[in-house]
């Protein structure tokens, strides 16, 4: 026979002093959730996933810009050595 005891807390806090529980039973499997905080992650990994999407795109546009520059600095060296400036 298998009993449960359920502990049930509103805070994610460290408890300061060893819970009663553990003078008892030395084996016990523990289930802990906290749906506001998990909410919190998830709102936070979406953020996360948005800046990531942000990031590589400004990451190939300045690939692109600095081909276009590096084209340009050619051109210009070349018109000031025919000196078509």
């Amino acid at each position: 026979m298998q009993r449960a005891i359920i502990i049930q807390c509103n805070t994610v806090h460290a408890q300061p002093e060893p819970c009663m529980c553990t003078y008892f039973y030395q084996d016990l499997e523990v289930l802990a959730e906290f749906p506001k905080h998990m909410a919190d992650l998830r709102n936070v990994l979406s953020q996360v996933d948005e800046f990531q999407k942000v990031r590589q795109r400004l990451s190939a546009e300045m690939a692109d810009n600095s081909g276009v520059i590096r084209n340009l600095v050619v051109r210009a060296e070349d018109a000031r050595m025919m000196n078509d400036m």
